[in-house]
């Protein structure tokens, strides 16, 4: 632990130089890791003299060393963004084992601040503000699903958002709304993209560009069908019960938080891990993440996604190694 907490504000651009300037190696996960020198141009170093970061000889100075060695040795990392509207944060809090304690990152307008120890729990209270802390979970709904499926299953559930939101602009009430899976492709192919779409946001986190095929949705009806996701309705298909609440206490995505992290292995491999957090009000949360070739869904309460993202910004050994 530092004698004192300590921070600077510096300009990104500034990182690959200033790295250049920390003696001894910066490992894969380095804020301070680029290839090859980087120069550090006059002006840059001015400011971060300036900043206290740099002495007068241009070297770190004896109040920013061992943040920048930390920095340095960095062996895993938790980044977690939130947009909330017109308001968005982020926030990467750095892990060096040898020094006992994090580092964090806050992007600003004019830069980034850097945080040394990391106030975790300033961190978390920021994030809560707007996630709330709502012990109420409002869906019993747990999915994993092979990624095709999963794109079924997230258009089926837009679906069912889009029917309500419709609804509430005309007036009208169609009933449960229902379909096929032509009508679920073609639904699913005009969809914008946009974070306020489950399937879209799905396809995003496996770096899925071209729109599923028609036989994609075929086959995931009949695999969600059996898996008792959707039921039967005539010729069509509707959700099931869990997967109905959720699409009725989600029909308007108002947060959407995003966390990765990454941890070096003791062999020198990085194994990483990701999550996407949608939210409405203070009680709908459903997130998705990738566990391998599959697609997890999860309903939570607010104060549990609070708890997930606290394990991950305080815990360097949060992102399980590979296996």
């Amino acid at each position: 632990m530092p004698d004192s907490p300590k921070q600077f504000i510096l300009k990104p651009e500034t990182l690959a130089g200033l790295g250049a300037l920390v003696l001894g190696p910066k490992g894969p996960l380095s804020p301070l890791r680029y290839d090859g020198p980087v120069p550090l141009p006059e002006e840059q170093a001015r400011a971060l003299r300036e900043a206290g970061v740099l002495d007068r000889a241009g070297r770190p100075s004896e109040q920013s060393k061992e943040t920048l060695v930390a920095l340095a040795e960095t062996k895993s990392f938790a980044r977690v963004r939130l947009a909330a509207g017109k308001r968005f944060y982020d926030h990467t809090v750095y892990f060096a084992p040898r020094f006992d304690r994090a580092v964090a990152f806050t992007l600003l307008p004019d830069g980034v601040l850097i945080r040394d120890p990391a106030p975790t729990g300033e961190i978390l209270e920021g994030l809560r503000q707007h996630t709330g802390g709502s012990l109420i979970r409002v869906a019993e709904f747990s999915a994993v699903c092979g990624f095709e499926t999963a794109f079924v299953l997230a258009a089926a559930l837009d679906f069912h958002r889009h029917a309500i939101l419709s609804g509430i602009v005309s007036g009208a009430n169609s009933g449960t709304p229902a379909f096929d899976a032509e009508t679920l492709a073609g639904f699913a192919r005009g969809l914008p993209s946009s974070p306020q779409w489950l399937y879209h946001v799905a396809r995003d986190l496996v770096e899925r560009k071209e729109p599923a095929e028609a036989a994609v949705f075929h086959a995931g009806l009949r695999e969600l069908l059996e898996a008792g996701r959707l039921r039967r309705e005539g010729e069509r298909c509707v959700l099931a019960d869990a997967a109905r609440d959720l699409a009725e206490a989600l029909p308007l995505v108002e947060l959407v938080l995003t966390l990765n992290a990454a941890r070096e292995l003791p062999g020198g491999e990085v194994t990483m891990a990701g999550m996407r957090a949608l939210q409405a009000g203070v009680r709908a949360v459903l997130t998705l993440d990738v566990d391998r070739d599959a697609l997890h869904f999860e309903c939570l309460s607010a104060s549990a996604l609070v708890e997930f993202l606290h394990f991950f910004l305080s815990n360097p050994g949060a992102v399980r190694g590979g296996g």
